[in-house]
C-alpha cells in the first residue's frame, strides 16, 4: 500500500507500507484528512516510473509508526498541481506525468484489454477538451474505470458536463497522443478549484463555437467540432471527407412520421450485385417484377432504441 501525503508548503511524498504494515495503515489512514505521524523504517529512493512529483525520495512505514488525525486546516492544499494545457502535455515525452484539468466533452464503456502478461484490466476511455482548443482521450483503467468512470457518466447522463482535474497523468505516444490515469494518478471531479472556475467561465463562453482539434488517433468517437444551426448548415459548402466534422445542432423534433422506413428488397444476385428491388408478397414467397425472380427467404433487421 502507498500515499501520497502533501504539507502545508505544498511539498510531496510517498509513503510506503508493505505486508502486515499495509494492512494496518489502510485502517487508519483516511484520504482528505490531516494527519502528523512519526516514526518510519527510513527513506529509499523512489521509483521516478511510478512518482508523478519532482521529490526523488519516499518514506518507507512500519507498524510502530504512529498517526494522529488533526482538525481539518484550510491552509493545507488538497491538491497540487503544476497545471498545463492539454496541447503543452500532449507535447511532452512519452511516460511524462502531467497535470491537466478538462471538460469532459464523451465518455465511453467499460472494456476488458489483455496485458502483456496475460492478465486482464478493465480500460474506459474518455475525451477531455479545455481552452487550448485541443482534446485528448485520457485512459481510465481498473477501479477508476470504474468508481471515477461512473461517476463521471452519471454526472454526463444527468446533463451536466463535468470539469475533472487529472493529477500525475501518463502520456503515451501510441496511436497519436493520449493519456492514461495509472494506479498513481488522481482524479478529482468538479472539485473547488481555481483553475477549475477559470475552465467552467470559459465553457460558458467558448465551448459551443470551439472546433476541438483532437490529438489521439485511437478514438472510437469522434470530436464534434462545435454548436451550429440547422440554417447554417444547409449554407455550409459540406464534403465527404475521411476526417468530415461532426457538428452538434439543438432542435425541437417538429413530427415523427411512424411509417415504415424499409422494403422487403430482392436478394437476387444480378450481374454479381444483389438486385435490391422492392419485391410483393405472394402465396409462395416473394416475387421481384424487375428481374422475375420469386424467393421463399426474406431477410428481416430489427431497429431498437435502447
Amino acid at each position: 500500500m502507498s500515499f501520497d501525503v502533501v504539507d502545508v508548503q505544498g511539498t510531496e511524498i510517498r509513503i510506503i507500507g508493505s505486508d502486515d504494515c499495509a494492512l494496518v495503515l489502510s485502517d487508519k489512514i483516511v484520504q482528505g484528512t490531516v494527519y502528523s505521524f512519526s516514526g518510519s523504517g527510513g527513506i529509499r529512493r523512489s521509483n521516478q516510473a511510478y512518482t508523478p512529483f519532482e521529490v526523488t525520495w519516499e518514506i518507507q512505514a512500519n507498524k510502530g509508526m504512529v498517526f494522529t488525525a488533526l482538525d481539518e486546516d484550510a491552509t493545507f492544499p488538497r491538491i497540487v498541481l503544476a497545471k498545463t494545457s492539454i496541447l503543452s502535455a500532449c507535447q511532452k515525452e512519452r511516460d511524462s506525468f502531467v497535470d491537466v484539468v478538462g471538460i469532459v466533452i464523451w465518455i465511453g464503456t467499460i472494456t476488458v484489454t489483455s496485458r502483456d502478461s496475460g492478465t486482464f484490466v478493465k480500460k474506459r476511455t474518455l475525451c477531455l477538451g479545455d481552452d487550448s482548443g485541443h482534446s485528448v482521450d485520457l485512459c481510465l483503467w481498473d477501479l477508476k474505470a470504474e468508481e471515477e468512470g461512473s461517476y463521471i457518466q452519471e454526472r454526463i447522463d444527468s446533463g451536466v458536463q463535468p470539469i475533472i482535474c487529472v493529477k500525475g497523468g501518463k502520456v503515451s505516444d501510441y496511436n497519436g497522443k493520449s493519456l492514461s490515469a495509472i494506479g498513481v494518478s488522481t482524479i478529482l471531479i468538479e472539485p473547488e478549484m481555481e483553475a477549475v472556475a477559470d475552465l467552467r467561465e470559459w465553457m460558458t463562453l467558448y465551448y459551443n463555437v470551439t472546433n476541438f482539434i483532437h490529438l489521439s488517433t485511437s478514438s472510437s468517437r469522434q470530436t464534434v467540432s462545435c454548436t451550429t444551426t440547422l440554417s447554417e448548415i444547409s449554407n455550409m459548402q459540406l464534403k465527404v471527407l475521411e476526417s468530415s466534422p461532426i457538428y452538434r445542432v439543438i432542435a425541437t423534433v417538429k413530427e415523427m412520421k411512424t411509417d415504415e422506413f424499409y422494403y422487403n428488397a430482392c436478394i437476387n444476385v444480378v450481374n454479381a450485385r444483389q438486385c435490391g428491388k422492392k419485391t410483393t408478397r405472394t402465396a409462395d414467397g416473394w416475387f421481384c417484377n424487375y428481374c422475375n425472380f420469386e424467393s421463399g427467404v426474406q431477410l428481416h433487421g430489427t431497429c431498437k432504441n435502447k
